[in-house]
């Protein structure tokens, strides 16, 4: 099976929230995929950690299939 990485944002939430993980917090998919998990926290935490409502980011793996 084949994998690839997907990057998860946790962003500070608005007040219209109704419920999350971590008070204030709520994880997004940022639409963001990679072919390992070093390049997408190496591109993470460049370009995405320093954005003034991202509190964390996470790479988690996901089957990837071919076409």
């Amino acid at each position: 099976m084949l994998v690839h990485w997907v990057l998860i944002v946790f962003v500070h939430a608005s007040a219209d929230v109704i419920a999350s993980t971590k008070a204030n917090t709520l994880p997004l998919d940022y639409g963001a995929v990679f072919s390992s998990q070093e390049a997408c926290e190496s591109w993470g935490a460049d370009k995405i950690a320093k954005e003034e409502r991202v509190e964390s980011f996470i790479c988690l793996p996901r089957p990837a299939y071919r076409n």
